[in-house]
């Protein structure tokens, strides 16, 4: 195991949908009310796993944990689990500890017609899951903060406009305009 992430309603992986259900179902799982705990790690040949557990709870406390610097152990009991999905589906740029090869997608079994891996959003390309990493409402991204400084200059990012970058100029306007986008931006509840 190398990480882990909440799937809730309130705390979800935003590059994933724009709300949880989507976000849900990008990974194939119905939403549930508790939502999910995401345990990303490797097998004993190295290939990437995504573990999806009903054990909200204990993947809240290891994930505080961890970002508190302290150690805490992460094995959930087999009946939390719901799902072994294969590869993961963000970006995670470790490897398990002792591993002998990098991280890889597992090899389809043979009764796995539909295999397809989880993979992290491509980063070559403009799209709806790049728009979620920034500050994101109904098909736009602000790339600046809010700011009141009149100097400063945002950029905006529009779906329907892919690859383009529509910046906005300093004045008395943008701070207004910030705040605008800044209350219309989409978070979870």
């Amino acid at each position: 195991m190398l990480t882990a992430v909440l799937l809730t309603p309130a705390n979800f992986p935003s590059v994933l949908g724009d709300d949880y259900p989507e976000a849900c179902t990008a990974l194939g799982l119905a939403p549930l009310a508790t939502g999910y705990g995401l345990v990303l790690g490797q097998d004993g040949d190295g290939a990437r796993w995504t573990v999806v557990i009903d054990d909200v709870s204990l993947v809240a406390v290891v994930v505080a944990a961890w970002g508190c610097g302290m150690a805490y152990d992460l094995s959930p009991d087999a009946w939390t689990v719901v799902a072994a999905l294969p590869g993961w589906p963000l970006a995670v740029t470790v490897t398990a500890p002792g591993a002998a090869i990098p991280p890889h997608d597992p090899e389809p079994t043979p009764e796995g017609e539909d295999w397809k891996p989880l993979a992290p959003p491509q980063s070559d390309t403009w799209g709806p899951a790049q728009r979620r990493l920034g500050t994101d409402g109904p098909g736009w991204s602000m790339v600046a903060g809010p700011t009141t400084r009149t100097d400063e200059i945002a950029f905006v990012l529009l779906d329907e406009e892919p690859g383009d970058v529509l910046p906005v100029a300093p004045g008395p306007e943008l701070p207004a305009l910030l705040e605008a986008l800044d209350k219309m931006a989409v978070r979870p509840a």
